[in-house]
């Protein structure tokens, strides 16, 4: 439809075009009702515009809806990062994804925005946009730890995570011992961060010490201090006991 008219897809139009096709009554339930939940997401009574994104903003999908599956929020998160990338091209722009555990998971839309990243992150120099992702879950996607130029471990006591996180980062740089001890020690420096501190890997990181000297940060990580929260709760812990 959009070739034919040499412009936008024209949904209205589309859905006219789908009535007159007069299809199989038992398969129209099924279809109208992913239409409806098309519809939900589309804002019908606006004229269509390109500009969905306004300079020096903040545009936040919210993919938080119990309705919404991880397949689906994996493809629209796509649809919105190809809108984003597209749009004023030549101007600086960040993608950042919070709580990618939520939807990035092992199934096949998943794989496809894991590439989708992948691609982003290779031409982040010619697109002009950089790329954060946020996680509790390393293990599902151990491919953009390598391309990570910063990565930076919060405090966790899971030995599964640790497996997928310590070939790509090098946590293990104690001298001597055996791999068993260099494992425990890796592990026990992560689980021994305190509220508030993080281990930071970052191969073009500039770091001085004491003495003003330059530290080479270019194959072991460093402890770092997290501001304080700006929220409201300052992240605190909600608890059963007052």
């Amino acid at each position: 439809m959009a070739m034919e008219s040499n412009s936008y897809f024209n949904y209205p139009d589309f859905r006219t075009r789908l009535s007159a096709l007069r299809l199989d009554r038992a398969q129209t339930p099924f279809l109208y009702q992913r239409l409806d939940l098309l519809d939900s997401y589309l804002d019908l009574t606006q004229p269509m515009t390109g500009d969905y994104f306004v300079d020096g903003g903040v545009t936040i999908l919210d993919l938080s809806c119990p309705f919404v599956d991880s397949s689906t929020a994996c493809t629209l998160f796509r649809i919105a990062m190809d809108l984003f990338l597209y749009a004023y091209p030549s101007r600086a722009k960040m993608i950042v994804a919070d709580k990618a555990h939520k939807y990035m998971t092992d199934t096949p839309a998943a794989r496809e925005l894991t590439d989708t990243f992948l691609n982003i992150i290779r031409q982040q120099r010619h697109l002009g946009v950089r790329t954060l992702i946020s996680t509790q879950e390393p293990t599902i996607f151990p491919r953009l730890l390598d391309l990570c130029s910063i990565t930076i471990i919060h405090r966790f006591t899971s030995p599964e995570w640790y497996k997928a996180i310590r070939n790509h980062v090098p946590i293990e740089n104690k001298e001597g011992g055996s791999n068993k001890e260099k494992i425990l020690d890796g592990l026990y420096d992560i689980a021994s961060l305190q509220t508030g501190e993080a281990l930071v890997f970052a191969l073009s990181a500039l770091l001085l010490d004491e003495n003003d000297v330059v530290l080479d940060t270019k194959y072991r990580t460093f402890k770092m201090r997290i501001r304080k929260r700006v929220t409201w709760d300052g992240g605190r812990t909600i608890t059963c006991l007052s």
